[in-house]
């Protein structure tokens, strides 16, 4: 029985022939025990709960959260996969909704995932699966809502369709973007194999359950949880470092990377011990060097198939989904793309590409004849790549001898701009695995270190390795402000764009393009925290060089035109605007592939315009078209654009007077954003602030309190709510308690939110709030100290040419408040005539 179990099953027949010597009975017996040691397995090694945890499946119809199971899709080590379908009708959405089994700890991975969840929401790429969602099912599961992808594994998919050696290579690129993508936001895979990677019938790779492996390793021991099944990894893909619990980086992704490559290629694993048990298994990825791809397709062997059956591996067989023949298949792998893959697979992480991105870039330059990193760079090589590239010059020698020799002196220029790219390569490389590193439990002392705490440490990291390459550091200063920004922590993106384009003027001088890049996302910046003055010269700066530079045909310029335009717009200058917004718009759709996205984006900023303007049909009309746009690009999925439209078309509702209308679509955007961003962030602050706005102005007094009040416990806990921001809360809140009859306490909050406005006495909100501080006054009998600041802030508020003038008709009705309890019944009159004349 032993005997046999060590023989590959191709080669058990034959064994059993030669061993049972006729005994019919003796040799039944034995296949017997061999079917059921297959159907076993590592039984004994299986811990109880990896058992027994999915036993009860999940009904069809059962509801999970927002979605609805439609049918089972597969299981593997981590759990089982539905189709689902969301079951609120609130979006027409299929998603895959993976259930984790149990015996995880589960408090700890959601807890993990809300910390990582902002992060991942922006995780956009074509060729990534998005995730959408999490949490726990009512029997304690963990659960993870993604993108359901109808594909083939890419190992399939390329043999099924009889891709050639080039057809492979450029599919694998795309992958290789995909997780270069993600490894510049911070993400490392873990468990990249074909079975994660879907090609869909258009031959798009979609990677699948980024982020969700980093979410489920809790950082404990980590050989243990491999045996355990808990830790996500699957050994025939994963790294040495990997298998040997050190710490995981972006290396550990390229080499999985490499194992792809391999299969890919030659059909074969690079690792076949004698026993496939996981001590084997690991002691051969840790010790033993696979062989050259070029050799290994002249082997014979055996594949499993996910689902468990066997493929007979031979010359032939695996070079009739490739190149036809096995020695034009052996000819093609031989030289580079050895030594690619196996510098992709090295032991030593150091030694292996820098990133994926430059493994794809060595893929590319075999592509096209050129010289390749992982190939020892002689003048010989050179010229046989050369000589490749040029078959026809080839043929008159004293042409190809100057010819090379030519190609030698630009060769040589142009390797040593390639080595510039690969040492900045290393060195982004170098910062992200250090980045990554400081998550392993050894470097983080046990404690569990969320992307945020991550993304402060990559700044100090940027602060102190990176002093010596300038041109590097203002670069990923840049990324990582633009990261910050993303997640809406703009007081520590600001500091790090302003470093960044310091440093850019000191190194390229004030016209380069990559300058204006920086003024632009150090503007957006700034707008955000309210700052529109500042703002203003770094985006007519930007505009400047791009104009001197002849850059005016593209999307960054006609974005710095909208985000201009939207300034003037708030400062009162319609005319200017309007132009600059129109002019923005015309510039996106003359571009021949501009993303529909910044379409919308143009649209949205010419609602605000027209709704400004008071011309609320017709802001309407673009909010909505704006909203169309974007429900149609996130296809169902959870995105903060679309909520953002949810909100501008709840606002213009709410200014035509449709209350419950208006109300409908601020909750709505409400619910996007606390699955998004979580309870307690400044994007869902602003939707709870509307919500109890527009209650307000419904007559529910103590519901706006609610919200309001919510809305500006999260400003109060959370430091990067700006100060206008804050002051905008205390205003509202200030309102509804009036309302509610406590207007001593409303007067304190607006006395609060004054102090925060009184840097610009001149700007609307200064006067709008003023006039609340007045409806405080007048409503505890403070009449003649109410009355000139009501006056005072009505008159700003009318002669006001941008947003505040929409506010002008809520100060005016104040007046006639303070009249009415005062017992001045004609000076009452008068201001209700103006109301009623349009004021």
């Amino acid at each position: 029985m032993n005997d046999a179990l060590e023989r590959e099953t191709a080669l058990r027949t034959a064994f059993l022939e030669s061993a049972c010597q006729g005994d019919d009975e003796l040799r039944r017996e034995v296949e017997s025990l061999l079917e059921s040691e297959a159907e076993i397995g590592n039984f004994i090694e299986t811990p109880v709960f990896r058992i027994h945890g999915d036993t009860q499946p999940l009904a069809v119809g059962q509801r999970v959260g927002a979605y609805q199971v439609l049918r089972e899709l597969g299981r593997g080590g981590m759990g089982s996969v539905y189709l689902a379908e969301r079951a609120d009708k609130e979006f027409e959405q299929r998603v895959a909704l993976k259930v984790v089994r149990r015996g995880m700890d589960t408090d700890e991975i959601v807890r993990r995932f809300r910390s990582e969840r902002q992060i991942l929401a922006h995780l956009d790429h074509p060729n990534i699966a998005k995730l959408f969602d999490g949490g726990t099912t009512e029997d304690g599961r963990p659960y993870f809502v993604m993108e359901h992808v109808e594909g083939r594994p890419i190992d399939e998919y390329c043999d099924d369709r009889k891709l050639s050696v080039r057809e492979r290579l450029e599919l694998f690129r795309r992958v290789c973007s995909a997780v270069h993508f993600a490894h510049q936001n911070l993400i490392v895979h873990r468990d990249l194999k074909p079975g994660n990677i879907l090609v869909t019938a258009d031959g798009i790779p979609k990677l699948l359950d980024f982020g969700i492996a980093k979410l489920l390793d809790p950082g404990e021991e980590a050989f243990a949880l491999t045996r355990l099944g808990v830790r996500p990894m699957t050994p025939d893909y994963a790294s040495p470092e990997q298998v040997r619990g050190e710490a995981i980086t972006t290396a550990s992704d390229v080499y999985s990377l490499g194992v792809l490559l391999y299969l890919l290629l030659t059909g074969h694993p690079p690792y076949r011990p004698a026993r496939r048990d996981p001590e084997s298994l690991a002691k051969e990825i840790c010790e033993k060097d696979p062989l050259r791809p070029s050799s290994v397709i002249r082997q014979v062997g055996e594949a499993r198939r996910p689902d468990g059956t066997a493929v007979e591996l031979t010359p032939e067989s695996v070079s009739q989904v490739r190149e036809g023949e096995p020695q034009l298949l052996k000819k093609r792998l031989e030289g580079d793309l050895d030594n690619i893959v196996l510098m992709a697979m090295s032991k030593d992480p150091q030694r292996r590409y820098a990133s994926a991105d430059q493994l794809s870039n060595d893929i590319e330059r075999h592509l096209e004849g050129w010289p390749v990193v992982a190939r020892k760079d002689t003048l010989g090589y050179r010229a046989r790549k050369f000589v490749s590239r040029h078959k026809g010059g080839v043929a008159v020698a004293a042409l190809v001898l100057l010819l090379i020799v030519g190609f030698s002196i630009a060769m040589t220029i142009l390797w040593q701009r390639a080595v510039r790219e690969q040492r900045r390569a290393t060195s982004i490389s170098e910062f992200l695995q250090k980045l990554f590193t400081i998550s392993d439990p050894s470097e983080s002392r046990g404690e569990t270190i969320t992307a945020r705490e991550m993304l402060d440490e990559g700044v100090k990291a940027i602060e102190g390795d990176l002093e010596s390459q300038p041109e590097l550091r203002a670069e990923m200063m840049e990324t990582m402000g633009r990261v910050y920004q993303s997640l809406g922590l703009y007081k520590r993106a600001r500091p790090l764009l302003e470093s960044s384009l310091r440093l850019r003027r000191q190194e390229l001088g004030n016209d380069d393009l990559r300058v204006a890049s920086t003024l632009h996302n150090l503007a957006n910046v700034v707008r955000g925290m309210g700052e529109n003055e500042e703002a203003e010269p770094l985006i007519q700066e930007a505009l400047r060089i791009q104009r001197s530079q002849g850059e005016t045909q593209n999307i960054d310029y006609a974005s710095g035109l909208t985000n201009l335009g939207t300034l003037l717009r708030a400062r009162g200058e319609l005319d200017k605007a309007e132009d600059l917004l129109e002019e923005g718009l015309a510039i996106k759709r003359s571009l021949p592939d501009v993303d529909p996205a910044d379409i919308a984006g143009s649209l949205n900023n010419l609602g605000s315009f027209h709704q400004t303007r008071g011309h609320y049909p017709k802001a309407e009309q673009f909010f909505k078209d704006a909203l169309a746009i974007r429900q149609e690009l996130a296809q169902g999925q959870l995105d903060p654009d679309v909520a953002t439209s949810l909100n501008n078309v709840g606002s213009v509702r709410q200014d035509l007077g449709d209350l419950p209308g208006a109300e409908a679509y601020y909750l709505k955007a409400l619910e996007i954003r606390r699955k998004l961003f979580g309870d307690r962030s400044s994007e869902v602050a602003r939707s709870l602030s509307n919500v109890g706005q527009v209650r307000l102005l419904q007559g529910d007094a103590t519901a706006a309190e609610k919200y309001l009040r919510q809305a500006l416990s999260i400003a109060d806990e959370n430091p990067d709510v700006t100060l206008p921001q804050r002051a905008v809360y205390l205003r509202h809140l200030a309102t509804a308690l009036v309302a509610l009859g406590k207007p001593a306490e409303g007067e304190a909050l607006a006395r609060e939110s004054l102090g925060i406005l009184q840097r610009k006495p001149d700007h609307w909100r200064f006067s709008d709030t003023e006039s609340v501080l007045g409806a405080c006054l007048a409503a505890q009998g403070q009449f003649q100290e109410a009355e000139p600041l009501l006056i005072r802030s009505y008159a700003a508020l009318a002669k006001d040419e941008g947003e505040g003038a929409s506010h002008a008709p809520e100060a005016l009705q104040r007046i006639i408040n303070l009249y009415t309890a005062w017992g001045k019944p004609e000076q009452a009159a008068a201001y209700r005539a103006k109301l009623a004349s349009g004021g």
